[in-house]
């Protein structure tokens, strides 16, 4: 899945469930009698279930039919949710006629369903002393698990991005043959296929072939591995100016963000 494909996705599910949310409150305005009350709580329940297979759903149609892809899925369904939920909620507010400022102020009435003592289901209010430091809990982990170095390193299964080697001494030339032949593995098809579109990235760039091949070689193998690589890095491993390699760093990043990478 491609970076702005995913982040796409994860800002569709919570926009579906939270602005359902606020049309079904718009709907209940200025409505006194108890019936048509209860039908607007009952729709809500509804919504509330509809809202669990919203994101549901997915998870389980990535597991069945694209497994390769589903760490990918998943990463940009829970940080998409994470971050993208809060700011949902603040226009939900506004469009349903409440001001999001008060809102945050005086808590969210009736906001989770909750089975009574009587078997009844009951709403459970959630105070400002829970709603805005969830927010704020909740923005600061979308943001940490939807940058691209973090995805890059979940998808691969590492805990860590690739650590850069020195190749300061190597830089434009072949690396030295190993003294002992070591057993060839062939390497996950991810990494493979990421390797060749940064390759083809970077050339399409205009950047010198022994440059592109030091940057491989350094470990460097994805274009959000080059984006998380400061200018003073880069400029190490390829002997570029650091001015050059800030260049190449940006150009990287426009294509990332907006080139459909």
């Amino acid at each position: 899945m491609r970076y702005a494909h995913g982040i796409m996705f994860g800002a569709l599910l919570p926009g579906i469930i939270f602005m359902g949310c606020a049309f079904i409150k718009v709907a209940g305005f200025g409505i006194t009698d108890p019936a048509a009350l209860q039908a607007i709580w009952n729709a809500y329940l509804a919504w509330f279930g509809i809202s669990i297979a919203v994101i549901v759903v997915p998870l389980i149609i990535a597991w069945f039919r694209y497994r390769e892809q589903f760490r990918e899925i998943l990463i940009y369904e829970v940080g998409g949710l994470a971050f993208f939920s809060p700011l949902w909620f603040i226009f939900a507010t506004d469009v349903s006629g409440d001001s999001w400022v008060d809102v945050l102020l005086t808590g969210v009435h009736n906001a989770l369903p909750f089975l009574g003592p009587s078997g009844s289901i009951q709403g459970v209010n959630i105070g400002p002393i829970v709603l805005i430091p969830s927010i704020v809990i909740a923005l600061a982990l979308g943001l940490y698990m939807l940058r691209p170095a973090f995805i890059e390193s979940f998808v691969s299964g590492s805990a860590t991005a690739p650590a850069l080697r020195d190749l300061s001494a190597t830089v434009g030339r072949p690396a030295a043959a190993p003294e002992e032949e070591i057993p060839k593995v062939p390497p996950p098809e991810l990494e493979t296929r990421t390797e060749d579109e940064l390759r083809a990235l970077l050339t399409e760039l205009g950047t010198a072939p022994n440059i592109i091949e030091a940057i491989i070689a350094a470990g460097i193998k994805t274009s959000t591995d080059l984006v998380a690589t400061s200018p003073e890095q880069l400029a190490q491993i390829t002997g570029m100016t650091q001015q050059d390699a800030a260049n190449l760093n940006a150009l990287v990043q426009k294509k990332l963000w907006f080139g459909g990478i």
